[in-house]
């Protein structure tokens, strides 16, 4: 009878299910997830909505049939090994004469033939291995052993193969940390050299203009300073002439001394005054003390000049929200209060619905609006015309960037705009750009270094999925291959991070969304972000400030705002503004921007 070690063997090699020896045809071996082994006919028969229990743990093994499976390949080389005569766990005693020659006793047993041998058969077995039989029945005990060596031999080989991908995976897993790691500091690089760009270009321009302003100076120094010595050439004649007076014996002789002196008097008198003029000049009114050689005026341009706008770096950050109710309203993000701005003065200025607001660094701006073109300004209380855009547009996108606003796309009331313009903050002059590829009003946009993109909208027919930026130096349009998870109009998007924008709500035929998700603008690659607490409109209501993305207003289920907190990750709801307005503020719009009366 086998040994308890070959029984254990035997079981090893058979189903746990059907105890059927396992071959490479109908009971093919395969491998649960648990690491139990059951045969391919059997598993088929127990499969059950794509699980599969294992009959030896019960663990569930998800799979969609018994061939998807893993081979057990340890057994499959087990039972070919024991075809090839490697291992024959022979069943029936050995006997102790030799098969070839009846009259010799067998003395060895050949492990490569599985074959007892006597001495005349040695010869023909040469080079095999060969163990000794004084007890033929402890050939079963070696047979046994070599079995075990071999599976532990196997199970080695199956730790080094695991090991070897375990090294794999965590080769691979730094060469991607290091990848982002090199990313992030590449990331930061760029992010200050823009910086320092930014920084240069606004020193320079600082210099230039206190440069114009010297030169202009000096224009007026170089008057003065011709007509001190023209004077003083007219003195130095003058002098020489009187020298020659007293000196000429032809003016004494002729009697005409008293004429001439008379003469000299007059032009001396004259010159007198010129010299009492000149002597009242003081020279430091030459230069003029608003600012050049005064420190305070200075420090103020240099402290406006050397701002940033990102919004980290607003002080005093505050939400303004211009409504369709002649209001404003302002949350103050640092003592998180509401209150209503007084308007000083309207200069005749009636709020449009769905017009587009931007922050500029010392005021907003307010353009269009329903059936409007115009362009206002609202600083230090009071609302002033600038100038009018060349289309009418209500429903558009107005995006500040480096001096210049964008207005893209939006309504007339008759039809949709693919047109663009920009208008100049200094001159207040509009011009066209290029056009959008689609036609588009309600719609989401945003700035990243130096391209503005544009999401989804409505043309007149249907809602958009796709996303279009513009490079502001080629002034040209482009449509990406990325489009958003569904048509979408009133979304909302902001830059919350370096290549990294953010979308959320909007609507469509379904209703109103609450879904959030992330865009990298290098990879084109779309991740998902925990929703909203509401479902919300944020056409020109969603802006980053301060590491965190404020969602204000748009939702018909409150009065309310939230914002999202970047490094949390989590949306935090903030005080309600329902003690002023009802209102859903589906029409308004919003900026956030620095709040100059909490200075």
């Amino acid at each position: 009878m086998p040994s308890k070690a070959v029984q254990t063997i035997n079981r090893t090699m058979e189903c746990p299910i059907c105890s059927d020896f396992f071959d490479d045809s109908v009971h093919t071996p395969r491998l649960l997830r648990c690491g139990h082994t059951c045969c391919e006919l059997c598993l088929n028969h127990v499969i059950k909505d794509s699980q599969i229990a294992c009959p030896t743990c019960r663990d569930i093994t998800v799979a969609s049939s018994a061939s998807a499976l893993s081979k057990n390949f340890t057994v499959l080389e087990f039972i070919a090994n024991s075809k090839a005569s490697d291992m024959p766990a022979p069943k029936t005693p050995l006997s102790t004469n030799c098969s070839e020659h009846p009259d010799e006793k067998v003395i060895r047993y050949c492990i490569e033939d599985a074959i007892a041998v006597c001495a005349e058969c040695i010869l023909l077995h040469k080079g095999h291995k060969l163990v000794k039989l004084d007890d033929p029945s402890k050939t079963y005990t070696v047979l046994e052993l070599r079995f075990q060596v071999k599976e532990l031999l196997n199970r080695v080989h199956e730790m080094t193969a695991i090991t070897q991908v375990k090294r794999l995976e965590m080769q691979q897993k730094h060469e991607s940390i290091m990848s982002g790691f090199n990313k992030e500091i590449e990331r930061i690089d760029s992010n200050f050299a823009r910086i320092y760009e930014k920084l240069e270009e606004r020193k320079n321009d600082l210099k230039g203009k206190i440069a114009e302003e010297m030169k202009e100076e000096e224009g007026k120094v170089a008057q003065e300073q011709q007509e001190i010595d023209s004077h003083l050439d007219q003195l130095t004649e003058y002098s020489q002439k009187l020298e020659g007076m007293t000196d000429s014996k032809d003016l004494l002789v002729s009697g005409q001394l008293t004429q001439s002196i008379t003469a000299v008097k007059r032009d001396v008198h004259s010159l007198l005054t010129t010299s009492q003029r000149i002597n009242l000049l003081d020279a430091c009114s030459v230069f003029s003390t608003k600012t050049l050689f005064n420190s305070k005026p200075l420090e103020h341009e240099i402290s406006r000049y050397g701002v940033i706008t990102m919004g980290d770096d607003i002080s005093n950050p505050a939400i303004f929200l211009f409504g369709t109710q002649n209001m404003i309203l302002k949350y103050s993000l640092s003592q998180q209060r509401w209150a209503q701005v007084q308007i000083l003065e309207s200069n005749g200025y009636e709020f449009k619905n769905f017009a587009s607001i931007v922050a500029l660094p010392n005021s907003i701006l307010i353009t269009g609006g329903t059936k409007s073109n115009e362009i206002y300004e609202f600083k230090e209380g009071k609302i002033y015309k600038r100038c009018n855009m060349i289309h009418i547009r209500s429903s558009h996108n107005a995006i500040y960037f480096k001096g210049v606003v964008y207005c893209i796309g939006g309504y007339n009331g008759n039809s949709w705009h693919d047109k663009c313009e920009k208008v100049s903050i200094t001159t207040f002059n509009s011009v066209p750009i290029a056009n959008l590829n689609y036609r588009r009003c309600a719609f989401s946009s945003c700035v990243s270094g130096n391209l503005i993109y544009v999401f989804g909208g409505y043309d007149g027919t249907r809602y958009l999925d796709n996303i279009e930026r513009y490079h502001v130096e080629l002034d040209k349009w482009e449509v990406l291959p990325c489009v958003l998870h569904k048509p979408l109009q009133n979304t909302g998007a902001a830059c919350y991070s370096d290549g990294k924008m953010m979308v959320a709500g909007g609507y469509n035929e379904k209703g109103t969304l609450s879904v959030v998700r992330s865009l990298d603008l290098e990879t084109l690659e779309w991740t998902t972000l925990p929703n909203m607490t509401h479902t919300r409109y944020l056409m020109n209501k969603f802006h980053y400030c301060g590491g965190a993305v404020y969602a204000i207003g748009g939702s018909a289920q409150g009065q309310n705002i939230e914002y999202f907190s970047v490094s949390e990750s989590r949306w935090v709801s903030l005080k309600s503004y329902k003690e002023f307005t009802e209102d859903t503020m589906y029409k308004w719009a919003a900026v956030i921007t620095h709040d100059t009366a909490a200075s």
